[in-house]
């Protein structure tokens, strides 16, 4: 997504078979990410699975780099159907706000599992380009995931913290954070250092949660 003072990256199109077009850009380009990187991939190979030329590239995208904003239009638009489909497929948390930590986790990891190169280039395009998650995509991206704050705030009762929904917040930020570094960006050393599988993840995960959760407050230091 361009910022505000830039022109548009991407040249939105007038035509009804014009859209068709991009669309099969955008769809060729989610299927070679299904096999590798971002960076991996060449204008060349996306218009031969487009089924289009490059001069249809082109006309559509200033580089390759510019694809990142439509990808994550694209990304956004089916989220919410991803998530039911989770949703759907999935038992109930178990009982306690240790069952709630693990049921977070299993969708944390599950979600940056599931198409890892293309989350790993948005996610990149996100900390080059921050205004593309600010403001009305934050607000709807917050709403969206609003049903894993309330797994765990339902049990505020067990959460030690004077604020439960503040900490409840917290402990899902940490944990995402950590699926982000593993999952998305493994070839680091630090989570080289750290490996483990998606299913050990989770349940680290799960437990380092409801670590944080049933922790007593402990003083906060001022500077």
């Amino acid at each position: 997504m361009p910022s505000l003072s830039a022109p548009p990256a991407v040249r939105p199109p007038l035509q009804v078979r014009s859209r068709r077009t991009l669309d099969r850009i955008l769809a060729a380009t989610e299927r070679l990410l299904e096999e590798r990187s971002f960076e991996e991939i060449g204008v060349q190979q996306i218009v031969r699975g487009a089924r289009t030329s490059v001069g249809s590239f082109y006309a559509r995208f200033e580089d390759k780099s510019a694809l990142l904003s439509a990808l994550y239009e694209r990304y956004d638009a089916d989220l919410d159907a991803r998530i039911a489909l989770w949703r759907a497929n999935r038992p109930a948390p178990e009982p306690g706000l240790v069952g709630a930590c693990a049921w977070v986790a299993g969708y944390l990891v599950d979600s940056f599992s599931g198409r890892r190169n293309l989350l790993r280039a948005l996610a990149l395009h996100v900390r080059q380009r921050p205004e593309v998650a600010g403001g009305e995509t934050s607000r709807r991206r917050a709403e969206q995931h609003a049903f894993l704050l309330e797994a765990l705030v339902r049990h505020r009762d067990a959460i030690r913290d004077a604020d439960p929904e503040q900490a409840a917040r917290t402990a899902i930020f940490l944990a995402a954070s950590a699926c982000r570094e593993r999952i998305l960006f493994d070839e680091t050393p630090h989570a080289r250092a750290a490996k483990q599988s998606r299913g050990r993840l989770a349940s680290d995960l799960a437990r380092m949660m409801a670590g944080y959760l049933l922790c007593p407050e402990l003083p906060v230091r001022s500077r």
